[in-house]
This record gives C-alpha cells, sequence and structure tokens, in this order.
C-alpha cells in the first residue's frame, strides 16, 4: 500500500467491484418490481396489502431521494458559482 500505482489500482478495482454490484442490484430491483407487481393482483388481501405497502413505501422514498438529489444538485451548483467568483 505505499507504492502510489499499487494504490490508485486497488483504488480502481474497489471501485469497479461496487460498480458491478450496484448494476447487479439494480437487475434484481427491477425483477423483484416485476415480482411485486403481479402481487398486486393476487386475490388474496392480506398478500395484496402487504405489496401495496411495498410500493407506496419504496415509492416514497424513491421520490424522497429524487428530492434530495435536486436540493444537493443546486447547493453544489451555488458552491461552484460562489468558487468561480473568487
Amino acid at each position: 500500500m505505499n507504492d502510489d500505482r499499487f494504490r490508485i489500482e486497488v483504488t480502481r478495482m474497489r471501485q469497479e467491484a461496487s460498480d458491478l454490484a450496484f448494476v447487479e442490484l439494480q437487475r434484481l430491483m427491477l425483477k423483484s418490481i416485476g415480482i411485486l407487481d403481479d402481487c398486486l393482483d393476487e386475490t388474496h388481501d392480506g398478500t395484496r396489502l402487504n405489496a401495496v405497502r411495498i410500493a407506496l413505501s419504496s415509492g416514497i422514498r424513491a421520490n424522497d431521494s429524487r428530492i434530495l438529489k435536486k436540493r444537493l444538485d443546486i447547493i453544489e451548483d451555488g458552491l461552484s458559482n460562489l468558487k468561480a467568483q473568487r
């Protein structure tokens, strides 16, 4: 870890592994959404109610994340503009 090139390569490989894991997680999320959609059509009320709860909760969290990202982008743009003015 004392060699800069080695440390940079390890960091790059860790990021690549993380990116691959995230892509796999996205694939599993898409698959899960399809299953959740099927559960919403279930005739068993308990299964359908659980699917509705999961869908609503996930939708709310996704919307909250979008709002936070937009706000963060505005803040970062503002900071960049302040730095550029100096």
